[in-house]
């Protein structure tokens, strides 16, 4: 890979440059990504290629060198009807009080409940027919193990929110999360989920700004997210429409400047299902990948009053401690490093011998996370200016 590029240091001078920026592009482009034409950008109602669409259109409005949408296929597990779960007669909220697990195949039926506690495992319990097992969520490991091994349904309970995800193969056997706890132990479960597989057709979107060397810098955020759960929409408003409206403003400002490298802009599809957008362009690029000096990846941008974290910022020094150098003006609470890991965007460039980092915002101001609850209305936005300054900083 090409060395790491010369830079000079102007910001150590006084004359850091302060953009004509703010967060109202940002805190539009949220609300649009998370209303409800969009369907939580997943795999149902069209969400995840309307917010394409939208992005592609975005794009097109500064007129780039070239601009596209780049499609492949894949499958991933969709719950088009609405699951429903009855506890002695009462019915669970969606969303709020249950959730099916991203990967249960088809369960329907009326179902006693065994027990499991923390002791099942030194006892050799017994499997009764027509059961659904009950388990704390405190041994969920042991207890869906179990579960699949004796192909039975099983019911997890605890103080925590049910999270959501996006998986693409069923399960053994279906699992539920609920938010509760018991004073006695349930008699009927009554259990209703119709999940499938479904072929999707993923979209990565994608533009070019050419600048005065043909070196690549290259700015990503995956826009999808989870979609719908039956009626329950999952609007990921800081995942990660927050890293997608970052990447569409430093796409705007940098469309109106003198630009000393070619900037590629990728809106990355399937990051939900296992970076699946990323992984199909990294080995089939719009663009020669030969000339690309590094990426910077944005996801969880909604935050910041914490500071930010470098995702592989140990492997690349050079760049974390420029970074270190910029924020000396920006001002941001913190850098915090971190070693390389599979959790974004970012991952399959390294992966194949690309410099890459990913920045995430810290933060309270935001708590959601994979929930119905993670919406534009709820994100302050308070690291904002501090964060754009800094990745825009970092690549001229």
């Amino acid at each position: 890979m090409n060395r790491f590029f010369s830079v000079s240091l102007f910001f150590l001078t006084g004359t850091f440059t302060v953009l004509a920026q703010d967060t109202v592009f940002a805190r539009k482009t949220l609300e649009i990504l998370c209303s409800k034409k969009f369907a939580g950008r997943g795999y149902v109602h069209h969400g995840q290629e309307r917010a394409a669409d939208w992005i592609l259109k975005e794009f097109e409005k500064e007129k780039p060198a070239q601009v596209g949408i780049q499609e492949f296929n894949d499958q991933v597990i969709i719950f088009k009807k609405n699951p429903s779960l009855i506890i002695d007669g009462k019915k669970m909220n969606l969303g709020s009080e249950w959730l099916p697990d991203a990967d249960a195949p088809p369960l329907s039926g009326n179902f006693n409940v065994q027990i499991l506690d923390s002791t099942f495992v030194a006892r050799s319990t017994q499997v009764a027919g027509n059961s659904i097992l009950l388990a704390p969520s405190s041994i969920r490991a042991k207890a869906q193990n179990f579960a699949q091994k004796n192909q039975r349904p099983l019911l997890i309970y605890g103080n925590q929110p049910p999270l959501w995800t996006v998986k693409r193969l069923f399960s053994k056997s279906s699992a539920l999360y609920w938010k509760g706890a018991f004073s006695e132990p349930p008699k009927e479960v009554k259990v209703s989920i119709h999940s499938k597989i479904k072929n999707h057709t993923f979209q990565n979107v994608w533009a070019i700004l050419p600048g005065k060397s043909d070196s690549i810098i290259l700015i990503s955020a995956h826009y999808d997210h989870l979609g719908q759960c039956g009626p329950v929409m999952f609007p990921g408003a800081n995942d990660n429409a927050s890293g997608t409206a970052m990447m569409l403003d430093l796409f705007h400002h940098l469309s109106k400047e003198n630009r000393p490298y070619t900037y590629v802009f990728c809106a990355f599809s399937g990051e939900e299902a296992g970076l699946l957008g990323s992984s199909y362009f990294v080995k089939n690029p719009t663009v020669s990948l030969e000339k690309l000096k590094f990426v910077v990846n944005l996801d969880l941008m909604a935050t910041g009053e914490e500071g930010i974290t470098v995702v592989n910022a140990h492997q690349e020094k050079e760049i974390y401690q420029r970074m270190l150098e910029i924020n000396k003006e920006v001002g941001l609470p913190q850098i915090a490093a971190r070693s390389n890991a599979p959790n974004s965007d970012h991952y399959p460039f390294t992966q194949s011998g690309y410099r890459a980092i990913f920045l995430y915002a810290q933060g309270p101001s935001v708590k959601a996370y994979h929930h119905p609850d993670d919406v534009p209305e709820k994100v302050l936005w308070k690291g904002y200016h501090q964060i754009f300054h800094l990745i825009h900083t970092l690549i001229q």
